[in-house]
């Protein structure tokens, strides 16, 4: 069982944020616009080779990919996440 106060833990993201998906087989990609931060496309994969066959399919090489999450990316431009007990 998860613990009640710990599932009530959320993070509340200081910025707006608007989202733009696509799909390509099991392919995801995200284009994300938050406040404050340049627009950037998001891929998720079933595997680090869909990944990789992903990004360079798009003209770029893995090297030019960042593996950050939500918070290492706000953290990067400066941007703070704020938490709250529901």
């Amino acid at each position: 069982d998860t613990d009640p106060e710990e599932a009530a833990r959320i993070a509340i993201e200081e910025d707006r944020k608007r989202r733009i998906s696509y799909k390509k087989g099991d392919i995801q990609y995200e284009i994300e616009f938050r406040d404050g931060i340049p627009p950037y496309l998001e891929i998720e994969a079933t595997s680090k080779e869909a990944l990789k066959h992903a990004v360079e399919e798009l003209g770029f090489k893995m090297t030019d990919t960042k593996p950050w999450g939500g918070g290492r990316l706000l953290k990067h431009y400066g941007k703070k996440t704020r938490y709250a007990q529901v």
